[in-house]
């Protein structure tokens, strides 16, 4: 039987619930960009927070991403703020409140642009076997108040496969022109 090279965290097509001053929504093809399906997440920052903060979170059903040792997802910042100011979390409970994994998460080179992120788990290892939860915690830096993150389609995957940041040819000769990269 095949080998599952992903396992879905969340399509971000329903709203994420806003925690301590920060505001969490889903945003439609009609007024944002989005880069899976007809939505995506959005979270705007608190207008103050410090460090460590919870700042939205999305329930799921309880699942086991103990075979993956990283996530990947489309990412984008409306400002640019300094390094480490987000992190992506896995959670034992359904209100984002017990960390099992963390990511943090780039800061982009350009405000405003999507770009495909692969994050392995802070510390190495397998991920989680009991997850109940996705969420974003401010980091090692405070976010920009009052500014948004957006994020869509995250699933777990491993450090040596596949993820939104490979390349797949139709070919193995696909790098001879004649042959487009999907």
């Amino acid at each position: 039987f095949p080998v599952t090279i992903t396992k879905l965290v969340d399509n971000c097509m329903t709203g994420w619930t806003g925690q301590n001053g920060a505001s969490g929504t889903t945003v439609s093809v009609a007024s944002l960009p989005v880069k899976q399906g007809t939505y995506a997440g959005k979270l705007t920052a608190p207008s103050s927070t410090s460090t460590g903060t919870l700042c939205g979170y999305y329930t799921i059903s309880d699942t086991n991403y103990s075979s993956y040792d990283s996530i990947t997802l489309w990412w984008m910042m409306e400002s640019i703020a300094t390094a480490d100011t987000w992190k992506l979390c896995l959670c034992s409970d359904t209100a984002g409140a017990n960390i099992v994994d963390e990511f943090p998460l780039p800061n982009p080179a350009t405000a405003s642009v999507w770009m495909p992120v692969k994050v392995q788990k802070t510390g190495g290892g397998a991920l989680g076997s009991s997850i109940k939860s996705v969420a974003l915690y401010s980091h090692t830096s405070a976010p920009t108040a009052s500014k948004y993150v957006q994020y869509d389609n995250i699933s777990a995957c491993n450090q040596s496969g596949l993820s939104l940041q490979s390349l797949i040819s139709q070919t193995s000769t696909a790098q001879d022109g004649n042959h487009a990269w999907l």
